[in-house]
């Protein structure tokens, strides 16, 4: 059987983009300039979820603001952008960029490895006394099932700036920019599921998919902490109806750290992560404006697959 870091590291290479700062190039730009054309220069900015800066021009940005902090739970790719930016280390020595390495959602590697492990468990306890279709949507779906109740009612309380002391996160900043990172949230446990069935059943996992792949993004409403356990969906539709308080804890932080506007960028077409934080933002957050225009993310160009962003502004 496979183990379960196998399983997340191969979940993680797939989301690896190699030629994203090459492909990136004019939507980076494009980004960029509407950054730095609704915003006043010499000022500073927090850029949340930054990652290497694939989406953003560093350069640019050091050049309009006082300084840029870059926000992200991968310290090491943060380093990585500002490494491979001309000036960028002496930009870090004279504190003209800023890295905070900071969890957005409470979840980590070892709630991952959990989940994998209790499917896993469950997996080898298999012995061919039913259907090993009939298996899996009984046995193995219970317990993923209720391992991801477990582990949302664990995060339920966590608070974001739990990340941070005074020293290490100014109360606001003038300006920040979030960028195509709402979807990115909860999306590992989705990810994880699909591997894992892909991996059991072959090409029959197509079958077992289609049902719920593509519709684990339309769900609305927030499920109740003690509803959890009981929940009769299935893992798609558990996950991603979690989503919502991770999207509504997010936007609220984001609002909360920022002094003059929050540039939000959520891609559209009923993106799970981006849908329920475009609802979040459209219902509840009053001071929002769409300030346009949409942009055109070329997420794989060797795939074809791209998204159009919509930028949001929160005042």
């Amino acid at each position: 059987m496979i183990e379960a870091k196998e399983i997340l590291d191969s979940v993680k290479g797939l989301l690896e983009m190699k030629n994203a700062h090459e492909d990136w190039r004019d939507y980076r730009r494009n980004i960029s300039d509407f950054i730095t054309g609704y915003t006043i220069g010499g000022c500073n900015i927090a850029v949340l979820g930054a990652g290497q800066c694939n989406d953003i021009e560093l350069p640019a940005l050091c050049s309009h603001f006082s300084y840029v902090t870059l926000m992200d739970e991968d310290l090491e790719n943060m380093q990585k952008a500002v490494a491979t930016m001309e000036n960028g280390l002496d930009y870090l020595l004279e504190g003209k960029i800023r890295l905070i390495k900071c969890n957005f959602t409470g979840i980590c590697d070892a709630h991952y490895l959990d989940f994998i492990n209790a499917v896993l468990v469950i997996l080898e306890s298999f012995t061919g006394n039913k259907p090993l279709m009939t298996f899996i949507k009984e046995d193995v779906e219970d317990a993923a099932k209720k391992k991801l109740a477990e582990i949302y009612n664990d995060i339920r309380d966590f608070q974001i700036e739990d990340n941070f002391n005074e020293e290490s996160l100014p109360l606001r900043f003038d300006y920040s920019l979030t960028l195509g990172v709402h979807s990115q949230l909860n999306n590992m446990f989705a990810l994880i599921w699909e591997c894992i069935i892909r991996n059991i059943l072959g090409e029959a996992a197509n079958d077992y998919l289609s049902g719920d792949i593509n519709t684990n993004n339309i769900y609305k409403n927030d499920i109740e902490k003690n509803n959890n356990s009981n929940y009769n969906g299935s893992v798609f539709e558990l996950i991603s109806e979690n989503t919502m308080f991770i999207e509504k804890k997010f936007n609220r932080f984001i609002k909360s750290i920022t002094k003059t506007d929050s540039f939000i960028g959520l891609e559209d077409g009923n993106i799970d992560g981006a849908y329920q934080a475009e609802l979040d933002l459209r219902t509840e957050m009053t001071d929002r404006t769409y300030v346009g225009p949409t942009f055109v993310w070329p997420f794989d160009k060797a795939s074809g697959k791209e998204y159009k962003i919509k930028m949001y502004k929160l005042t």
